[in-house]
């Protein structure tokens, strides 16, 4: 899941937007013009995607006109330098932006600088709101009002090397597959893998969904609880995959992984700064190690968002792959976040705003995500999208999973390493038990001021 961090910076690059510029052109007075900005480094999201997609909107409706405001890493670098605040810049009524694209962050959805869009729908049954996931539409809104529509939803999957699965004679995971069968397979892998060969490579992240579909809960309301008996056991038996059956590494076996010769070096990232904990130093340098492993080809089984399948995260993956859900338990879940559309409460024509952000709703994926709208997601054309690269089997349990599992909140995972590391540092390295170890991390929480 250290993967998913790489996206916290998706929310600044929106104010480079104010140093982005539109197409130009001269405006006629009976038009009103849309200003949208949007990151440029959205993989297989750039300027002639949403040109086109402008350019279509603007055919259909004559007295509108969509103006792009691009975002590149250099506007982005330059408002960090100069420690921008880019919500307060964003949300500007002087930025002139009338809708942009962003994860959809709480601090974003929590906004009162961003329009409630109810009032707005509601004065337009023709944007059916049943036509988006509910859990989509849930991530999107405050108080009880909907702050934004969603564009595309990204999971939390598992990935599978079928070389590594056809090397060690073990079956590739089924879309039905539970705990026991996820289990039995990384075991298998394994005992038939040779010992550079990483069987499941799990980091802190990967036990927050194992504790959720045990049945097991991280926070209660807005505080963290983590003895809860089926947390206990869902971090005991997560545990028990490096120290009983040697199916997932040791930290101290994380640390000693190196690619082979000629292929690369880490680089290894660490989560805080001087004078951080040790356990969220050591895990940040395992989430990179990780990454690296899968990335070589030597991890069977390992958990990324679907949006960052070969291809589409700048890696090169030189093997055969393939993607399951999250292997059930007690629960099926999902882990869902979403990228949406937002309109600042400056605009001076929601209307307008709305009709475009509606417009993209009903696209085909441009972020690798699945399309937030059914009709979309369940559309022949986008079936054959997915089909030819995750395979039809893996799609439609995807979109089971986006209708009926239980969502785990995806902030968890920023908040695992603080609150679960020493945890499993604990019970890794020093032998103590899940329960004592659990019990000392609440303590730990419960003694912060």
């Amino acid at each position: 899941m250290r993967r998913f961090l790489t996206f916290v910076a998706l929310g600044a690059w929106l104010v480079g937007a104010l140093a982005g510029c539109g197409t130009g052109a001269p405006v006629p007075a009976e038009q009103t013009v849309i200003t949208f900005a949007y990151p440029s480094y959205l993989t297989a999201f750039n300027q002639a995607n949403y040109q086109e997609l402008a350019e279509a909107f603007n055919h259909e409706n004559p007295g509108l006109r969509v103006e792009m405001r691009e975002v590149s890493s250099d506007d982005l670098r330059e408002l960090w330098e100069r420690g921008a605040d880019y919500l307060d810049l964003l949300f500007d009524p002087e930025s002139g932006v009338d809708a942009f694209l962003s994860r959809a962050f709480q601090r974003y959805v929590e906004s009162e600088r961003l329009l409630a869009l109810d009032p707005l729908l509601a004065a337009h049954p023709e944007i059916d709101p049943d036509d988006f996931y509910p859990l989509a539409l849930d991530l999107l809104r405050s108080g009880g009002e909907l702050r934004g529509l969603p564009a595309e939803l990204d999971l939390a999957v598992i990935y599978y090397n079928k070389e590594l699965f056809d090397q060690a004679g073990v079956a590739y995971p089924t879309a039905s597959w539970t705990r026991d069968d996820f289990l039995a397979t990384a075991v298998a892998l394994r005992q038939g893998l040779p010992e550079r060969a990483i069987a499941f490579g799990g980091q802190v992240d990967e036990v927050v969904p194992f504790i959720y579909a045990h049945g097991g809960l991280l926070k209660r309301g807005a505080g963290y609880v983590l003895t809860d008996p089926p947390t206990v056991d869902a971090v005991r038996w997560y545990a028990d995959l490096a120290l009983t059956h040697s199916a997932m590494p040791l930290p101290a076996q994380w640390e000693a992984y190196q690619p082979g010769p000629g292929e690369g070096s880490i680089s290894i990232t660490t989560v805080g700064g001087e004078g951080a904990p040790e356990a969220e130093l050591r895990w940040g340098s395992i989430g990179a190690m990780a990454e690296m492993a899968a990335q070589e080809g030597d991890v069977a089984l390992w958990s990324a968002p679907l949006s960052q399948r070969q291809g589409t995260g700048g890696w090169d993956w030189d093997f055969e792959w393939g993607i399951v859900p999250w292997p059930r338990d007690q629960a099926e879940i999902a882990v869902p976040y979403a990228f949406a559309y937002f309109i600042p409460a400056s605009t001076p024509d929601p209307e307008a705003a709305l009709r475009w952000i509606d417009f993209l709703t009903r696209q085909s994926p441009q972020l690798n995500g699945i399309p937030a709208r059914r009709s979309v997601a369940g559309s022949d054309a986008v079936r054959r999208i997915f089909g030819g690269d995750i395979g039809t089997e893996a799609y439609h349990a995807c979109l089971v999973a986006l209708e009926e599992a239980t969502p785990v909140d995806y902030s968890l995972y920023y908040s695992a390493e603080r609150v679960l590391g020493q945890a499993l540092l604990d019970v890794l390295e020093d032998g103590v038990d899940a329960e004592t170890a659990l019990s000392r991390a609440q303590d730990a929480l419960e003694a912060e001021p």
